[in-house]
């Protein structure tokens, strides 16, 4: 017998008694142990590379996208605000920022963005840092022409459908851009001086899982029922939903309860065919924006996802019944902010407009003659600022509301929309108090 005939007998007879599998097992343990020793060493080789990558590839696009051209310091500072959505502020010698925000809302829940503002508190630019958005489609909305076009040059806060147009098909993260940037404003509202401490964390509280903005949900059968108030997205500050899910927490089926939404605009989101669209999404939905109607298609999207998200959490759900939509504050007293007074014929109205105005001080005083048509407007209080919300309230503008009945409506001024959106929705608060 040869040799190494010989050799694989032994082997054979060692692994049948057994005394050649300890051996075996001790050569692959260790052999295990090598590859773990080799893998650690590779970590702790690679992973302040992968960090330095990281940082050299911000210090670019802050060079080239956020703050073109800006050749001073930028050191980190303190944040000391509550939104979670802040992961850093770098402030710059001459009081100007850079703040990284990781926005909530997105439709992967993967974007990060920096925002650059100068010192004069306006945009710089806005960059795209890490993103999992769908590309061709939420990606659009971080394309660099898009991002200079849309913020680059204006200060906060800003709003979408306002100051800033979404991009069609990409209406989340659209949204989610928006939010981001606003964030980064009223972030450096919030640092604190001295050096930078790593250990410095605000206390962020806890976040609801279920939005205020649920009346009531219920299960219903083997799936679920809300109604969902998205009211406060919408244009006339006048929209509720009903939706249902599934077994499977997929959209069912969505009717509009409530809406003041203009026919021609925001109405054709609220049409069966576009929220048909809807149906058996789950997760994350999300429809394509009308042309025109950026507040209504947001609002929407916004509420049905407000519904998938609370259906995880039935602990959470607000009671009340699902069937018919929970009455809205009765407008007519005090707390609601109108007052009615009978004048002839027809009717004059104060409505305080102030929470939907940029300076939260706006009150109107709306006349209405006997047909129930706006006769005249006059501006009682203001803290708008003159170039901006002012414009708005101009004479000329505030014309265009006369004559107008049932829903009224005048298209916003750009770079004013916060001032445009009360003065509608005042004016629809006094058209309907009348009532």
């Amino acid at each position: 017998m040869s040799e190494k005939n010989v050799k694989t007998e032994k082997v054979k007879k060692d692994l049948k008694n057994g005394s050649g599998l300890g051996q075996l097992t001790v050569t692959l343990c260790a052999i295990s142990a090598i590859c773990a020793l080799l893998l650690g060493l590779t970590n702790m080789v690679t992973a302040p590379i992968i960090v330095q990558n990281q940082e050299k590839k911000k210090t670019e696009a802050i060079t080239a996208n956020v703050m073109p051209g800006y050749t001073g310091v930028l050191s980190q500072v303190n944040y000391v605000g509550s939104d979670a959505t802040i992961l850093s502020v770098l402030k710059g010698d001459d009081n100007s920022f850079v703040v990284e925000v990781a926005p909530k809302g997105s439709f992967s829940g993967n974007l990060t963005l920096m925002v650059g503002i100068d010192p004069n508190r306006a945009i710089t630019g806005v960059y795209a840092v890490s993103s999992g958005e769908t590309a061709g489609k939420g990606s659009l909305a971080l394309e660099t022409d898009y991002l200079q076009a849309q913020y680059t040059g204006k200060s906060g806060p800003l709003s979408l459908g306002g100051e800033v147009e979404a991009v069609s098909g990409a209406t989340i993260t659209s949204v989610a851009v928006c939010n981001a940037v606003n964030s980064a404003f009223e972030a450096i509202n919030n640092t604190a001086d001295g050096p930078y401490d790593p250990n410095l964390t605000p206390s962020v509280p806890d976040e609801p899982n279920v939005s205020e903005n649920i009346r009531s949900m219920a299960q219903e059968g083997s799936g679920y029922v809300a109604v969902v108030d998205c009211g406060g997205d919408s244009f006339s500050k006048t929209l509720v939903l009903r939706v249902t899910l599934d077994a499977n927490k997929a959209v069912s089926g969505i009717e509009v309860v409530e809406s003041g939404e203009t026919p021609e605009l925001g109405g054709k989101v609220l049409e069966a065919e576009n929220l048909q669209k809807y149906v058996g999404q789950s997760g994350t939905a999300e429809v394509d924006g009308i042309s025109g109607a950026s507040f209504t298609s947001n609002a929407v999207n916004t509420g049905v996802n407000a519904v998938l998200k609370a259906a995880d959490y039935p602990d959470e759900w607000p009671q009340g019944s699902a069937d018919v939509a929970q009455p809205s504050q009765p407008e007519g007293d005090e707390d609601g902010g109108i007052a009615v007074e009978q004048d002839g014929d027809g009717y004059v109205v104060t409505v305080d407009c102030g929470p939907d105005s940029f300076s939260k001080t706006l009150v109107l005083r709306v006349s209405i003659d006997a047909n129930k048509a706006v006769s005249g407007i006059e501006v009682v209080e203001s803290g708008e600022t003159p170039e901006l919300g002012g414009k708005v309230l101009e004479a000329e503008n505030l014309q265009k509301y006369v004559g107008q009945s049932g829903t009224a409506e005048v298209d916003g001024i750009a770079g004013a929309t916060y001032t445009s959106n009360a003065v509608n929705a005042g004016v629809n608060a006094a058209l309907k108090a009348v009532e």
